[in-house]
C-alpha cells in the first residue's frame, strides 16, 4: 500500500476541529506518542530516503518500514506496519539495529470517510495537520486528500514536504534527541 499525504503548519488546532466536526469526522482521544528512527547497522536508509519507525503509545507498538518518497505532488511512499503488544526494541538492537533519533508528539487522529486526518503537536516544532490516503492507487489517493485540504480549509496553507524528524533536526528541536 502506499501512504499520501499533505501535512500544513497550524497556528492552532481550533479552526481545524470545527472544521472535522461540521463534516461529521469520528475523533479518537490525543495519545501521547514516541517515535524511535532506527538505524540499519549495513545500510544508510536516510540517504535512500527510507525509513524504520517504532511507535509506542499507550502500551502498544507499530514497526512501520517507509520506501522512498515518489515522484509527485503530493507525498507518497510504500508503507508496511506491523502491530505488536510487545515493544520489538531488543529484538532490533540484537539483530544490530540501533536507534538514531527519538521524537515525541502529542496525536489526535480523525477519520474521515477513507482518509485519516491528524492533528500534531511536535514537541519543539508546535502544530501540524496530515491528511492521509492509503490507498493501491496514487492518483485516486492524491485527488482525495486534495478533496480534503479544500473541505477542511487547508488547501491555502503551504505544505510542509520534511519528515517530524527532518524539521527536528533542522530546529534543533529537544524533542528529536539523537542516541
Amino acid at each position: 500500500m502506499l501512504e499520501v499525504e499533505a501535512k500544513v503548519a497550524l497556528d492552532g488546532p481550533d479552526a481545524l476541529r470545527a472544521a472535522l466536526h461540521r463534516l461529521g469526522a469520528a475523533g479518537s482521544p490525543a495519545l501521547a506518542e514516541e517515535d524511535a528512527f532506527f538505524i540499519h547497522p549495513e545500510r544508510d536508509l536516510t540517504a535512500s530516503d527510507e525509513a524504520l519507525r517504532l511507535r509506542g503509545s499507550a502500551g502498544r507498538f507499530e514497526l512501520t518500514y517507509k520506501g522512498p518518497r515518489q515522484v509527485g505532488a503530493y507525498k507518497a511512499r510504500e508503507e508496511i506496519t506491523v502491530h505488536t503488544a510487545d515493544d520489538p526494541t531488543a529484538l532490533l538492537l540484537a539483530l544490530g539495529f540501533r536507534v538514531g533519533v527519538r521524537l515525541r508528539k502529542t496525536r489526535e487522529r480523525h477519520r474521515l470517510a477513507a482518509l485519516e486526518v491528524t492533528i500534531d503537536h511536535v514537541e519543539g516544532l508546535g502544530w501540524f495537520a496530515e491528511v492521509e490516503a492509503m490507498a493501491a492507487d496514487a492518483r485516486a489517493a492524491e485527488a482525495s486528500v486534495r478533496a480534503a485540504m479544500r473541505e477542511l480549509g487547508l488547501d491555502a496553507r503551504p505544505r510542509v514536504l520534511e519528515s517530524y524528524v527532518e524539521l527536528a533536526l533542522a530546529a534543533g528541536a529537544p524533542a528529536a534527541a539523537r542516541e
